[in-house]
């Protein structure tokens, strides 16, 4: 007899074996499979994200870059035109003053807020009315069939010598549409 084993217990052993190599690879598999869900989603809660930062960045309409114009006068009759530069304190407002927009394109806003919601859009040359200063770089006004929040930096009091008729017209709301009046509350 040899050292061992008879044939019985040979073959025992080795459905032992298989039956131990199956159950490890069906682990193997089983592990392979969650592995591959919790990556999937990693990778759809990742999409979603961006999704999702898309869709703010889209609608939250960034409005364009303005630059108050630099004006340049004439003082007295000289070869070099003296240049009057932006300044960078704000002008303080009381109510009923009437100010021009300065800047191209500028947003009038719901808060006194760069975030805020724009409720529409006002042009170089409009004529508006000053509702409230807020002491800061914002101020509330009315006009062109917008009641709310603009920055100083880009308006001025209007003075005489401006030849902007003071009629007021329709603005038009971030979406185009025309307006009569929107006002936010206080």
């Amino acid at each position: 007899m040899s050292k061992g084993y008879d044939d019985e217990t040979l073959e025992f052993i080795e459905t032992r074996k298989r039956m131990a190599e199956i159950r490890r690879k069906e682990q193997i598999k089983k592990r392979n499979i969650i592995v591959g869900i919790i990556i999937a989603a990693i990778v759809i809660g990742a999409i979603i994200v961006v999704a999702v930062i898309a869709a703010n960045t889209k609608s939250a309409k960034i409005p364009p870059k303005t630059t108050a114009p630099v004006e340049s006068t004439t003082v007295a009759p000289t070869t070099e035109p003296v240049t009057e530069e932006p300044t960078t304190a704000a002008a303080d407002y009381v109510k009923g003053d009437k100010v021009v927009v300065t800047a191209d394109v500028m947003n009038v806003r719901q808060k006194a807020d760069q975030d805020s919601n724009p409720l529409g859009e006002v042009e170089k040359g409009d004529v508006l009315t000053v509702v409230k200063d807020e002491g800061g770089e914002w101020v509330k006004i009315k006009g062109n069939g917008l009641k709310g929040y603009v920055k100083k930096e880009f308006i001025k009091l209007k003075s005489n010598s401006d030849s902007e008729d003071e009629t007021e017209t329709k603005a038009k709301k971030s979406d185009g549409d025309e307006v009569e009046d929107i006002d936010v509350d206080e």
